[in-house]
């Protein structure tokens, strides 16, 4: 005889029994019970608490204890923790939020301007001339070299945003090439790159805050170097302890791993820069 508790799920259509099905855990409706208002203020306070404490110590330990969200996540350890894209999307939105316009992820188009006419490789790698397209488009738009400025700074801004989340299979895609004996699946190294990546983004939104704290008006080499220098450290420990590798093959692989990641940044900051103005309108 069939069992007449088992039921279809409303979400997937499958017989189960119980509370929750055993397919999708989609929970079993009682409209006495869960339209209650008790219960849904129940609900409500139990998803705030929930979440504040996945928050709290997700990005506790992503500050504190590098590379262990990451290791816990390949363990199969899940269901403590925020997953690492949330990490990501809740830390680009507070960088955003607060600072819109910060050049940190697209390059100054002044920078690229000084690169490219005194010949630095390294600070204008596609060696294009900004200038040109700059006077160009002021023509094509009929306004001035100003305004196309100010607009190319502000879609860059813009545009920085919405393709921010490419750095981490990029930089997932060189930790596989680096590490792949360690872990043959790309999806395990894109776990790692996504925390790196909003770590950096963390960090930089600190160091932001804290030079404007400080009133410092503009951000130099000096500035930037310690916060590249802040963010190697936590690099070489997240290695050290996602790949389980000693100190000095850490540091190896860290200098690889730092420098990949680098190249990563600039590229994306000049493509942005350069990429607005040519879609400029």
């Amino acid at each position: 005889m069939e069992d007449i508790n088992k039921k279809s799920c409303i979400s997937c259509g499958k017989q189960s029994l119980g509370k929750f099905c055993s397919f999708c855990g989609e929970k079993v409706i009682t409209k006495n019970k869960d339209f209650s208002l008790k219960h849904f203020l129940e609900e409500t306070l139990e998803g705030f608490t929930h979440l504040d404490s996945k928050l709290f110590k997700s990005f506790y330990l992503l500050v504190f204890k590098p590379g262990f969200l990451s290791l816990e996540n390949v363990n199969g350890i899940r269901v403590k923790y925020m997953k690492p894209i949330q990490i990501f999307i809740i830390i680009s939105l507070f960088f955003f939020a607060f600072y819109s316009t910060a050049t940190a992820f697209f390059s100054n188009p002044m920078d690229l301007i000084r690169a490219y006419e005194a010949n630095r490789n390294y600070a204008n790698m596609f060696n294009y001339n900004l200038e040109e397209a700059v006077n160009q488009k002021a023509l094509q738009l009929k306004v001035t070299n100003e305004e196309v400025f100010n607009k190319l700074r502000s879609e860059a801004a813009h545009k920085s945003k919405a393709f921010l989340i490419l750095l981490i299979p990029v930089f997932g895609a060189f930790q596989f090439l680096l590490f792949r004996k360690k872990y043959s699946y790309y999806a395990q190294h894109l776990i790692f790159a996504t925390h790196c990546v909003s770590f950096f983004i963390l960090l930089d939104l600190i160091f932001i805050t804290c030079f404007k704290i400080l009133g410092f008006d503009h951000v130099g080499d000096n500035e930037i170097y310690l916060m590249l220098i802040v963010f190697f450290v936590h690099l070489y420990f997240s290695i050290k302890k996602f790949y389980s590798y000693n100190w000095m093959s850490s540091f190896v692989s860290c200098v690889f791993s730092f420098f990949a990641f680098i190249t990563v940044l600039v590229v994306y900051r000049q493509l942005i820069t350069i990429y607005t103005v040519i879609q400029l309108q």
